[in-house]
C-alpha cells in the first residue's frame, strides 16, 4: 500500500460517504464510549463522563453502530440505577449491621 493510497483512503474515511467510512466512523464513536463506561465501571473517575454519550447522540450512521450504542447505554443504565436490594437492606444485612446474627 503507497502513500497516495493511504491518502485517498483517508479522504475517503473523512468524507463519510461510503458505507465503509460510515461504519468506521460509527466505530470510533463506540470505542469511545466503551471507555468512557470502562472509566465509570473502574471507579477511575469522580466527574461525570456523560458528556461522552450525549455527544453521540443522533449520530449513528448506520444501524449496527446504533444497536451497539443503545447497547451500551443500556448496560450503563443498569449499572447507575441502584436495584431495590441495594436501596433498602435485607433482614440480614441489618441484622449484621445491628450486630444480631453474629
Amino acid at each position: 500500500m503507497g502513500g497516495d493510497e493511504i491518502i485517498s483512503l483517508w479522504k475517503e474515511y473523512e468524507a463519510g460517504e461510503t458505507d465503509e467510512a460510515k461504519l468506521l466512523k460509527d466505530l470510533d464513536k463506540i470505542e469511545m464510549i466503551l471507555q468512557a463506561q470502562e472509566y465509570e465501571a473502574e471507579g477511575s473517575h469522580k466527574e461525570s463522563l456523560d458528556e461522552f454519550f450525549t455527544s453521540t447522540e443522533g449520530k449513528w450512521r448506520t444501524e449496527i453502530g446504533k444497536a451497539y450504542a443503545a447497547e451500551i447505554i443500556s448496560r450503563r443504565k443498569k449499572k447507575k440505577k441502584p436495584s431495590d436490594g441495594d436501596s433498602k437492606p435485607s433482614a440480614e444485612k441489618k441484622q449484621k449491621v445491628e450486630g444480631i446474627g453474629d
